[in-house]
């Protein structure tokens, strides 16, 4: 039965040894999928080979490329989570920005972070300022303040602030 827990079982499943054909057949998901979680399990458990210490440079940005979170990489490893980050940046391991692609607008500002890739934002001098929405909504539910956001943005463009 699946359930929000359910990849966290399969993953400690994995880490005991469960076969991968018998958690596509129990989950009906491709064994793709599950194959990718495994070489996350095996990833994580060289890391914990170096408990207590800094893992070899290749590891870490390995982890890094792979999803590891520094808070999880200290966690696991029993170190501060100051000493992975200083020691990833120290080896040039910070992320890049992409933009997302959305279909029928030409410069979307939607962006993700990866260890995977060069930065392709660009980042100008000039004054920012962050406007905070209110969330999703129901239709009929917070339309006055998201036309105000909108337009405190559109105001703020138009004073040349980003």
């Amino acid at each position: 039965e699946p359930t929000s827990e359910r990849q966290f079982i399969m993953y400690e499943a994995l880490r005991k040894g469960a076969d991968i054909s018998d958690l596509c057949k129990r989950t009906f998901i491709k064994s793709w999928f599950i194959q990718q979680m495994k070489e996350l399990v095996e990833l994580e458990e060289q890391l914990l080979k170096h408990k207590g210490t800094l893992p070899p440079d290749q590891l870490l940005v390995q982890a890094k490329k792979d999803g590891f979170a520094d808070r999880y990489l200290s966690q696991i490893l029993g170190l501060p989570e100051m000493e992975i980050r200083a020691r990833r940046t120290a080896l040039g391991m910070v992320e890049g920005w992409e933009p997302v692609p959305v279909s029928g607008v030409e410069d979307a500002a939607y962006y993700f972070s990866t260890y995977n890739a060069p930065d392709k934002v660009g980042v100008s001098s000039a004054r920012k300022v962050m406007v905070l929405g209110g969330g999703p909504n129901r239709i009929g539910q917070g339309i006055e303040f998201d036309y105000c956001c909108v337009h405190a943005a559109f105001a703020l463009r138009d004073e040349g602030i980003e």
